[in-house]
């Protein structure tokens, strides 16, 4: 996988976050040794999160959190 998968999974949750109210911060992101990335992005403003993982688990999903599921707080 790559940055651009990640990259693209990354708009998509923010795009579902400010849907949503949230103002999310940049991302933060981890590249694991098999090729598999991951980022995490929060709302500045209530702290809800989102997740993308360009290699989810069999039972997994791409995207995830609280700030792509749920409106803001603040």
């Amino acid at each position: 996988m790559s940055m651009t998968k990640a990259h693209k999974l990354a708009r998509e949750a923010d795009t579902a976050a400010t849907f949503r109210g949230h103002r999310m911060s940049a991302w933060d992101w981890d590249t694991r040794s098999n090729g598999r990335i991951l980022g995490n992005a929060q709302c500045l403003d209530c702290k809800y999160w989102a997740h993308v993982d360009t290699r989810p688990d069999p039972n997994g999903i791409d995207i995830s959190g609280t700030a792509v599921s749920l409106n803001c707080q603040q």
